[in-house]
């Protein structure tokens, strides 16, 4: 979890950063889209892994797979918020309703599991695809 919360300092600095830094000159390299972003493929692998270390019996073995599955799992949630963000953009969804439907996200565990799940199966199902505006009906 530590990980994780250095993670989510590190972003939150550069969004705060980014306007002060330009104040002064300083202009950081841009970041792709968040509704774009996906996972690497064989990140895949690395969670199959970690699960599988984390219920073997030793814990030399069991707590580092237990902290490899929480960052990769992170990592999916990251991508299936990138996939919710990509629908709202395209469905032209109000700021209020965004705000909403990102605070439930961050409160509501269950909701926060779904949406690193769609993220998980995005690697076989592409999600984006089918909220496209320029995907023609056939």
């Amino acid at each position: 979890l530590c990980v994780i919360a250095a993670l989510f300092t590190v972003w939150i600095n550069l969004i705060a950063a980014g306007p002060i830094l330009r104040k002064h000159g300083i202009v950081l390299p841009e970041l792709s889209a968040l509704s774009e972003w996906s996972a690497p493929p064989w990140l895949v692998w690395i969670f199959i892994a970690a699960g599988a270390m984390s219920v073997l019996p030793q814990t030399y073995i069991r707590f580092p797979g237990i902290n490899i599955f929480l960052v990769v799992s992170f990592l999916y949630l990251l991508q299936g918020i990138a996939i919710v963000s990509f629908f709202f953009q395209n469905k032209n969804i109000s700021m209020f309703f965004r705000f909403l439907a990102y605070f439930l996200i961050a409160i509501q565990q269950m909701l926060m599991i779904a949406i690193a799940a769609v993220g998980f199966f995005n690697l076989w199902i592409d999600f984006r695809k089918y909220f496209r505006k320029d995907r023609t009906t056939e």
